[in-house]
């Protein structure tokens, strides 16, 4: 074995062997991606990027463009990103410690190898597969929701677009969430920007191609939309197709997936003709150091995840059951106790509390899944006072009631999450995750009671926190 071919087997060893480190050490958040990213939704590609990965990590070695060049800059940045990381881990802010972990793993590698774009492309796979889009979905929706309503203006259908449903005579469709386009956008991205790597070599062509990419993908979404309505409309709403929406998207997508290839084999060809060719240089020149050796496995260790784990008190699986003589109350999936309250003054009021330990990871007030509005009610208003959001909600035409919440992070109330969260930032720092959600329920006999008694509520919650004299029943499960 020559030495540039033992070189490379080396290279491709510390790598390996580094980015598995730094997923066995931050295991908590490689089993928090595992579970939102490998399914049959959004995410799908996931299973596929580990292999894309070392794909990209071979031809990146071949091409001689992976080469160990150690800095100690890019290391103490991918440490101080490591402890951010484990901060907002021990404080449960979801979105940020999936972006950081993808953060400090590329900045760890820039460290340890000469900055390429060979080097750092099979760490970017790793943002394809962390649940980090997600903030795309509202901003998707609302174009997908825009250009749909101007190309059934075109069509000549009866269309009336309020908010997110669109209306037609035979029916009405939702364009929710999950009609935003975001995995076709994702996709798009991904594709485009493995096709640009490893074919194109004029930033001409790659901006033009991940254009065409991206707007082919929206595009492909919202005639996706607009095909599914007028079918509903030519069918009366009785076409199998109403009930697979997904499968119907991919038999655009996929077609356009092939022009979008074809395009991008024109592309190359042309930037064959303008680019000289030159010839790969295989150089050996490492500058490795056992000391930096030593301060990264130390730092590694010390800052991740799976070493603040440890010294965290251990959790519980259990949640305690509701009353069964509360008929009304919240979904939240995941406390560890429940305290009740009911009143006097307003027959039927209720005041939940749920504590939070935040030893599981859906084990917090501010988890995505919790409804402080039960679904089968609808808001009527909406308004925040002091550290309170109060909501007049009715479920038929005779049942209306004010729900109000407030988030708590020890002695602190919150009206809003973004609150909580950062308050709970803080806390990290003395390891505390223990959060609660105050939840108040007053029904009322008519909807203008119920309005009279909104519009007077003032920050301190009165006349209903302040008047309702309620009793205590406690009633708490120990873990």
């Amino acid at each position: 074995m020559t030495t540039p071919t033992r070189y490379y087997f080396f290279n491709a060893g510390v790598y390996l062997v580094v980015v598995m480190a730094f997923m066995l050490v931050n295991r908590p958040i490689v089993l928090d991606i595992a579970t939102h990213s490998f399914d049959d939704g959004t995410y799908s590609h996931a299973y596929l990027m580990p292999l894309v990965s070392l794909y990209l990590l071979w031809h990146g070695l071949r091409q001689g463009n992976i080469q160990l060049r150690p800095s100690w800059g890019w290391l103490f940045c991918a440490a101080i990103v490591m402890a951010l990381m484990t901060l907002t881990y021990i404080a449960q802010i979801a979105p940020l410690y999936r972006l950081l972990f993808a953060i400090a793993l590329m900045l760890l590698v820039n460290g340890l190898y000469k900055t390429t774009i060979a080097s750092l492309m099979p760490i970017l796979m790793v943002f394809f597969v962390v649940p980090i889009w997600g903030i795309l979905t509202v901003p998707l929706q609302q174009l997908s929701i825009y250009a749909v309503s101007g190309i059934m203006a075109l069509t000549g259908v009866p269309t009336f677009v309020e908010n997110t449903h669109v209306s037609i005579p035979p029916g009405t469709f939702e364009i929710a969430g999950g009609c935003s386009g975001l995995r076709y956008f994702i996709v798009s991205c991904l594709i485009g920007l493995l096709y640009s790597y490893l074919n194109l070599s004029r930033w001409r062509s790659v901006t033009l191609f991940m254009t065409v990419a991206i707007l082919g993908a929206l595009v492909t979404n919202w005639l996706r939309i607009v095909g599914l309505i007028v079918i509903g409309y030519v069918s009366d709403m009785k076409s199998p197709l109403m009930d697979d929406h997904n499968l119907f998207g991919w038999y655009l997508y996929i077609p356009f997936l092939a022009g979008l290839l074809l395009f991008g084999r024109y592309l190359a060809r042309k930037d064959k003709q303008h680019t000289p060719v030159t010839s790969v240089r295989s150089t050996v020149n490492s500058q490795w150091h056992p000391l930096q050796a030593i301060c990264l496995m130390g730092a590694t260790l010390i800052l991740s995840t799976q070493s603040v784990s440890l010294l965290l008190p251990s959790s519980s699986e259990q949640a305690p059951a509701l009353p069964n003589r509360i008929a009304v109350s919240p979904i939240i999936p995941d406390p560890d106790h429940l305290s009740t309250k009911q009143g006097n003054r307003y027959p039927g009021s209720l005041h939940l509390r749920y504590a939070f330990s935040g030893l599981r990871p859906g084990n917090k007030a501010s988890y995505y899944l919790n409804q402080p509005v039960p679904p089968d009610w609808h808001v009527r208003q909406r308004q925040l006072k002091g550290h309170y959001q109060w909501t007049l909600v009715s479920r038929s035409a005779r049942e209306h009631a004010i729900i109000g919440y407030s988030y708590g992070a020890g002695q602190k109330q919150f009206a809003r999450e973004s609150q909580l969260k950062l308050e709970r930032l803080k806390q990290a720092i003395t390891l505390s995750r223990s959060s609660h959600l105050d939840w108040y329920y007053f029904p009322c006999p008519t909807l203008s009671e119920c309005q009279s008694l909104f519009d007077s509520l003032t920050e301190e919650g009165s006349p209903l926190l302040g008047q309702s004299q309620l009793q205590t029943a406690k009633m708490a499960t120990q873990h």
